[in-house]
């Protein structure tokens, strides 16, 4: 015997129960399935904001550090005595550990990075040897030299590394909104979903309700 045909048959009182009953599971099970996928987008949300654009922040710090260490090297050039000048190593050796700090970081947050940040890495300790070599030239007096070293060889490894660390981070940009769409999408997909669902569900309801007498 079909469904519809048992449910005619049964009492009144057993047939409004059961609907509600029916419409109370229905219920239930799409606010569980929409508040289920709805919470699983969010935490996805979450940790995109925490990596994408968390990485291109640092990576954007990082350029800020190199472009204090390249105004330490000419301000080191004014400095008149040579305990001044020595003493910029100082805050070099800091900016330079603020910078591995940025990059290790953003490694963490992006392992699929960490090879392309780990080369950056190498370079930047490249650059500040080369800001050690002209806090010594200064520091000997030797203020032609000390802008050899800043224009021919400190400056073009500094604007490579800038470069590298703008792609790094526009990369980091295009990624967080890629997945911000896709997950645009899911949510809408689960929307969707859900409205035709409860629509079934309401269908049934209604369709068995007519056998209702």
């Amino acid at each position: 015997m079909k469904l519809s045909q048992r449910f005619a048959h049964l009492a009144l009182a057993r047939k409004i129960v059961l609907l509600v009953a029916l419409m109370g599971a229905v219920s239930v099970a799409i606010s569980v399935y929409a508040l289920a996928h709805i919470r699983s987008i969010d935490q996805q949300y979450r940790a995109l904001i925490a990596n994408e654009a968390r990485s291109a922040l640092l990576l954007s710090e990082a350029a800020l550090l190199l472009s204090d260490a390249s105004r330490l090297m000419y301000a080191v050039l004014t400095e008149q005595e040579e305990s001044a000048i020595r003493a910029a190593r100082v805050p070099l050796a800091a900016l330079q550990t603020q910078f591995g700090a940025k990059l290790a970081q953003s490694a963490a947050l992006l392992p699929a990075k960490a090879t392309a940040l780990e080369a950056l890495a190498q370079q930047s300790h490249q650059a500040f040897l080369l800001a050690g070599d002209v806090v010594d030239a200064a520091g000997r007096w030797r203020g032609d030299q000390a802008l050899r070293i800043i224009h021919s060889q400190f400056e073009p490894v500094r604007q490579d590394l800038r470069g590298a660390l703008a792609g790094l981070a526009s990369a980091s940009v295009a990624d967080f909104e890629s997945a911000a769409l896709q997950l645009k999408r899911s949510t809408t997909r689960t929307i969707v979903t859900t409205a035709a669902a409860a629509g079934l569900g309401l269908a049934l309801v209604i369709a068995l309700s007519a056998g209702v007498a």
